[in-house]
């Protein structure tokens, strides 16, 4: 197992997210204990081949889990329930992508600000794979989306505070002994679509995100107020499969978003 001693920067950082991979490991072994192999045949299912992948990917989880340890050696392991419902196969695809985007936005939003040299070699091959396993779940989620011709051509980086957030409310329970972290906890933002939107649907673009995101697709639209805590807003053309949306109070000429900027978060799937 790897031993390292990080910097006290990095041991903060990393501590929230043995609570995510511990999240992903969760859901896939709830996944393997749940269906066979036939459950995924069907219309508009994976096929029985996805089975073998989520072992696969339970593998990979474990992996991760245990480099992550070895960096963490010496702080007491996570200890806290995770509340996952689904109701099926395709609530499971459904669910599944959501909890793979999140996590993935989360390790890209952190690798960047690491400074240990033993995290930055491991943290980059934790990112490979979960962007693996996102493509992987969105494409059994939506059969008929191509996720190569829409406005997602580069993925999104998260803060740890935004990527907690949106995974809270599968997290429970945590005993007092675990170790603390201290992150903002954004309010969740609840988006309801009058219908469920094809890519034709989207006819008006807002305004381009700001210059300096490099390549990133992040596009900016004003939110009108319909009343007490209620509001529309207008989607980007193309838009198809996963997005994070934020409420902020300005826009901002960098990315992740700074955590004390926003309102609140949540996500949005269209196609």
């Amino acid at each position: 197992m790897l031993r390292f001693v990080l910097q006290q920067f990095d041991c903060a950082a990393l501590s929230p997210a043995e609570h995510l991979i511990l999240l992903q490991e969760t859901f896939l072994n709830c996944g393997l204990d749940t269906f066979a192999a036939e459950d995924f045949d069907g219309p508009d299912l994976p096929g029985r081949s996805f089975h073998s992948y989520l072992e696969e990917m339970r593998d990979q989880e474990c992996k991760q889990y245990n480099a992550l340890r070895g960096l963490l050696d010496d702080q007491a392991q996570p200890n806290c329930t995770y509340d996952l419902e689904f109701t099926g196969p395709s609530s499971y695809l459904d669910l599944g992508q959501r909890i793979t985007f999140i996590i993935q936005g989360a390790f890209l939003g952190l690798l960047p600000n690491l400074t240990d040299g033993d995290a930055l070699r491991v943290l980059p091959a934790i990112v490979a794979s979960e962007a693996r396993q996102n493509s992987l779940f969105r494409a059994a989620a939506n059969r008929s989306l191509n996720f190569f011709d829409g406005v997602h051509s580069f993925e999104t980086p998260l803060t740890l505070a935004q990527a907690y957030s949106l995974s809270r409310p599968y997290i429970h329970n945590c005993s007092s002994a675990d170790r603390p972290f201290h992150l903002k906890i954004h309010p969740i933002l609840h988006v309801q679509l009058p219908t469920r939107l094809n890519l034709t649907d989207n006819t008006t673009a807002p305004q381009p995100g700001p210059a300096g995101n490099k390549g990133l697709n992040v596009t900016t639209s004003p939110l009108n107020m319909t009343g007490p805590g209620r509001g529309s807003f207008e989607l980007p053309e193309g838009l198809n499969g996963t997005a994070v949306l934020l409420l902020t109070s300005d826009l901002q000429t960098s990315y992740p978003v700074p955590d004390d900027t926003v309102a609140a978060i949540g996500l949005l799937e269209v196609g």
